[in-house]
């Protein structure tokens, strides 16, 4: 069977939340309580990050990418995607984030990777935010429904997921195998998923070539 993997941005493949980040740097306070909210489950991430958004008053484009230049990625990552194209498997970024920093970030990086994840555009000195994977049917209202998206694969390929937090909850129960950290480790844990807590992406690849080369998946 072939495999696929897919992977969330934020503090999977960077260090920090990039999004938090940059709300910290850049938004008024208030941002905080409005995270209160979703991560309480009173609001779903799309409202969250419309009105986190709204926090930030003034900034420059000029200031954005700077912001995103100093942001920190795993240190294996670029090996591990050279790995994993080596060896055929294919690889989708899902992010509740914007696609304004992870195409910068990518570009930085020199990679070509498929990803899905909200919009955010600067336009004459103000930030728009857009959900165009949005789901009227989402379980949890995400701003970037990554199930759906999972779906297309879930009888056709085994499926691993790689995450952190609350967004990637729903899509690992779609996942034959899920490498996680933070919340998503807590979680995985408490549901009984077939999981392995990893700190960097030099542990999955290691993890996925053993199991490779013992022609097994897991």
């Amino acid at each position: 069977m072939e495999k696929i993997i897919f992977c969330d941005f934020d503090g999977t493949i960077t260090k920090n939340d990039t999004v938090d980040e940059f709300l910290d740097k850049f938004a008024t306070q208030e941002w905080v309580k409005i995270e209160s909210l979703w991560q309480n489950g009173e609001i779903g991430s799309d409202e969250c990050l419309k009105r986190q958004i709204d926090c930030v008053k003034d900034v420059t484009i000029e200031e954005i990418y700077d912001f995103l230049d100093g942001v920190e990625i795993d240190n294996s990552f670029v090996n591990f995607c050279d790995f994993i194209k080596h060896k055929g498997i294919d690889l989708i970024v899902l992010s509740d984030g914007f696609d304004l920093f992870i195409d910068y970030i990518f570009k930085k990086l020199k990679l070509n990777l498929r990803f899905f994840s909200n919009s955010l555009v600067y336009k004459q000195g103000k930030l728009y935010l857009d959900f165009p994977y949005k789901e009227s049917t989402c379980l949890v209202s995400s701003g970037m429904c990554k199930c759906k998206i999972v779906e297309q694969y879930s009888n056709k390929k085994f499926i691993y997921y790689i995450g952190n937090g609350r967004s990637d909850f729903c899509p690992v129960r779609l996942a034959d195998f899920i490498f996680s950290k933070g919340e998503l480790s807590k979680f995985s844990f408490e549901k009984g998923y077939n999981f392995y807590n990893f700190n960097s992406f030099s542990e999955i690849r290691d993890f996925i070539y053993e199991h490779l080369l013992n022609g097994c998946f897991v």
